[in-house]
């Protein structure tokens, strides 16, 4: 009986663990979480993102697609390139459009902030 309930013990431990082991393996990355958070760290954000893709297969951007003249779909033999692709874009665009934006601090200026610089910029251009 008590060998039993041992098994039984084990088995539930087992399984716990394999669930949590799928669960990180299936986690989003931090940049993509980061790239959501209006109090970001830029360079933080830039530094995560940059450390996921070092060792990965990068998602080809329009611009290439385009400079090459063919238009052809690459297939890509990681699952996570494929996966990710999409917010690999999303990511390179905010990283362009954020940095006007970035504090020397590496934090990004609110809307708020945003509107009072440009309010300034118009009332010295008139």
């Amino acid at each position: 009986m008590q060998l039993l309930n041992n098994f039984k013990t084990l088995l539930v431990f087992l399984f716990l663990l394999v669930v949590q082991f799928s669960n990180a393996q299936n986690e989003t990355p931090q940049w993509i979480k980061m790239m959501e958070d209006p109090n970001v760290n830029y360079h933080e954000a830039i530094k995560k993102f940059d450390e996921y893709w070092a060792d990965k297969e990068k998602p080809v951007e329009e611009k290439e697609i385009f400079k090459s003249k063919k238009a052809i779909v690459k297939d890509y033999k990681s699952k996570r390139t494929l996966q990710y692709a999409f917010e690999y874009k999303k990511f390179q665009n905010w990283r362009r459009k954020m940095l006007p934006f970035v504090k020397e601090d590496g934090h990004i200026l609110n809307k708020a902030e945003r509107l009072e610089l440009w309010e300034k910029e118009k009332n010295n251009r008139n």
